[in-house]
């Protein structure tokens, strides 16, 4: 798992902590001093990101830490058992107090949705399948919970298929009204994937407001919509060109 450096993948440097023995550990320094490009750690108590003055700067890491010199800074990977890895995402994704029984099921799909992805190649240069953001699933947002590890536990190795292939499991937080297919991102849709009625009128995150400056707009005019009725073409007249959204 690539751990990202707020929008970024690259560190001007990195402190870590291992929890058995509180050194801080610069990790800029140990790689000019050991004159390599690659610096491993690993500790079975658990590992912290540090900042310079060694403040952790958030809950401890489990696995490894393997970090790489690239030419725009340091990448930070973490390698870990996809179990204790789902461990981690679960708490992150749903709240620890939602039903055991939605707990479990969202352990499937995030067990599912890693393991689709040991074929991504978007950080493979890196040895890395995913990074920890909600470009794929949230990692190590939250720490781990009684009750979130014992859905995992109880669905330990369960993931969903079809024709017996591993699905790519998509889910979210929040449903504006109906389920999407995949022309929103211009792929063929899978026959797992079908258009719902999806209501969550309870969620806070169900509509909201954005605004745009329309000093220099004219006319915003929707083109097109799937079944779904999400806008999948726009059209902006400027006062001096027009453009279209795809």
């Amino acid at each position: 798992v690539i751990i990202k450096n707020g929008s970024s993948i690259f560190y001007d440097n990195i402190f870590i902590k291992k929890k058995s023995d509180n050194i801080l550990i610069d990790v800029k320094k140990k790689l000019k001093e050991e004159g390599t490009t690659e610096y491993s750690v690993s500790d079975k108590d658990g590992m912290y990101l540090c900042d310079e003055k060694g403040n952790a700067l958030g809950a401890a890491y489990e696995g490894e830490f393997r970090i790489l010199m690239e030419e725009k800074g340091l990448v930070l990977i973490n390698t870990l058992p996809i179990e204790t890895y789902v461990k981690y995402v679960l708490p992150s994704e749903m709240p620890k107090y939602f039903h055991e029984e939605a707990l479990m099921a969202q352990a499937v799909c995030a067990r599912t949705f890693a393991y689709a992805h040991m074929r991504n190649q978007s950080y493979a240069k890196y040895g890395a399948n995913l990074d920890d953001s909600t470009s794929f699933q949230v990692y190590h947002a939250a720490g781990r919970y009684k009750e979130t590890d014992a859905a995992v536990d109880a669905t330990k190795g369960e993931v969903i298929t079809c024709a017996g292939n591993l699905i790519t499991c998509y889910y979210f937080s929040t449903s504006a009204g109906k389920t999407n297919n995949m022309s929103v991102w211009g792929s063929e849709t899978p026959e797992y994937i079908s258009v719902r009625i999806s209501e969550d009128t309870n969620s806070p995150f169900y509509k909201w407001n954005a605004y745009i400056d329309r000093s220099d707009i004219r006319e915003v005019r929707v083109l097109e919509r799937n079944e779904s009725n999400y806008v999948t073409k726009l059209e902006i007249k400027y006062v001096d060109e027009t453009i279209v959204l795809k």
